[in-house]
């Protein structure tokens, strides 16, 4: 795919970017899609014509932050499913009592 030149300076913005990202170990990070993507994958992605955004709107982060995020998720997600076999067990004690009277 052709580059065009305003692809081309959102792709050159990124240059110095990537050198920071790859000599630090970081990644970039896109709060406009909340998206994450290593050094080679967004340059492999750009490449390819896909994911051409201005410098403006990545920030380079380490990605052991998502990490922390997804394990968060995951406690959130097992505290609201013990919450809800909690519940499922009391209305089903609930539906016994009442159908036992």
């Amino acid at each position: 795919m052709a580059i065009h030149s305003d692809e081309r300076n959102k792709y050159s913005s990124l240059r110095p970017l990537f050198v920071e990202a790859r000599q630090k170990g970081l990644w970039f990070y896109c709060h406009m899609y909340d998206c994450w993507l290593s050094p080679d994958r967004l340059q492999e992605m750009q490449n390819s014509g896909e994911f051409i955004i201005h410098a403006l709107y990545w920030q380079l982060r380490d990605p052991h932050e998502r990490i922390v995020e997804i394990e968060k998720e995951i406690d959130a997600k097992q505290a609201e499913k013990q919450s809800l076999l909690a519940e499922i067990k009391n209305e089903t004690r609930k539906t016994r009592e009442t159908v036992s009277l």
